[in-house]
């Protein structure tokens, strides 16, 4: 592994949370994880976003071993796997608090919320039918202010 630009907090956290998974922390899977360290809060990478982050910084992966990383990092929850558009997958660090997404389907802005209705709601839907609720995600689509 190169010289860690994550505290050794994170990279302690990212080791424990791999583990309990059923997970090792790779090479990898910690450049993986240290790329989505560095975003800014709000930002969401697809696997091929990612891919060109790592060729960029001369660590440079297969697909597979993208997808195959991103997978262990989404069981292992250092990362969220949401559904933006239509398209295709993206990828967010897992931060604490939930929050949810609106997107434009014309310009494609994404636009995170909080809102403590969504998750209470969800609570009592999961419990009316017997869930454990794990996990709660909220994607609005439509047309922003600024494409109408």
């Amino acid at each position: 592994m190169t010289v860690s630009s994550l505290s050794a907090v994170r990279v302690a956290a990212l080791r424990s949370a791999l583990e309990q998974a059923g997970y090792r922390l790779t090479p990898q899977r910690y450049w993986i994880a240290e790329i989505f360290e560095g975003l800014a809060q709000g930002e969401h990478l697809s696997a091929i976003d990612l891919q060109r982050h790592l060729s960029d910084r001369q660590t440079p992966l297969s697909k597979s071993t993208i997808y195959r990383s991103l997978e262990s990092l989404c069981h292992a929850a250092w990362l969220r796997c949401i559904t933006l558009d239509r398209k295709q997958r993206c990828y967010e660090l897992n931060r604490e608090g939930t929050h949810y997404h609106l997107t434009c389907l014309h310009c494609q802005a994404v636009i995170e919320f909080l809102d403590d209705r969504v998750i209470h709601l969800s609570e009592g839907i999961a419990d009316r039918y017997g869930f454990q609720l794990l996990n709660c995600q909220l994607l609005i689509m439509g047309i922003c202010a600024a494409c109408r």
